[in-house]
């Protein structure tokens, strides 16, 4: 199984990212939208490790300490670029720095660090992106969903208070990942 660490968000929340996605659908591009039950705020990947290791891992979480924020979800961006995309996500604006403190803290607990080091995904230091995946573009230029990324900077979602982060495990299957709740905390 493979984990990962995230934020959630509200059902209200969720709804709200559906609509968007459903304006979506009028650009022509081919998109996987992620499910309403599956939308949260990517923090931390772990990648396939045991349960063990992760709970473990998730016991520094559970001990750190940490005041919770409100941060403003904003914008629609694309990974690798607005002019190639295949990852949608909503991005942040108000409360992005905090965000971002507070994944690079968790990635920096002993445990996590250790993981994240035998899964090699701290090799190249990278940006790190706070963000709710909204769907994965199929490969194809869409000169229509770019220009509707590029038109959705500063589109306001909602406001979500950062006082808990969960720990998920993902199994991907032929329909698409299966998210189970494994674990959380609440600052």
């Amino acid at each position: 199984m493979r984990y990962f660490i995230a934020v959630p968000i509200t059902k209200v929340n969720q709804k709200k990212l559906v609509k968007y996605q459903e304006n979506l659908i009028d650009c022509g591009a081919k998109i996987k939208f992620a499910e309403e039950k599956n939308l949260h705020v990517t923090m931390v990947f772990l990648g396939e490790v045991s349960k063990k290791v992760v709970l473990c891992a998730f016991d520094e979480v559970k001990n750190f300490k940490f005041n919770g924020f409100e941060a403003e979800v904003k914008g629609v961006y694309a990974f690798p670029s607005d002019f190639n995309p295949r990852v949608l996500f909503a991005g942040f604006g108000k409360g992005r720095e905090k965000l971002i403190d507070l994944i690079e803290s968790i990635e920096n607990l002993p445990k996590v660090k250790q993981i994240l080091n035998l899964q090699k995904q701290k090799a190249i230091k990278k940006e790190i992106i706070p963000h709710i995946t909204i769907g994965r573009v199929k490969p194809y230029l869409n000169k229509r969903l770019t220009e509707t990324i590029l038109n959705a900077v500063d589109l306001y979602f909602f406001d979500i208070n950062v006082n808990e982060v969960q720990l998920w495990g993902s199994n991907l299957t032929s329909k698409g990942p299966v998210y189970c709740l494994v674990e959380r905390v609440v600052f």
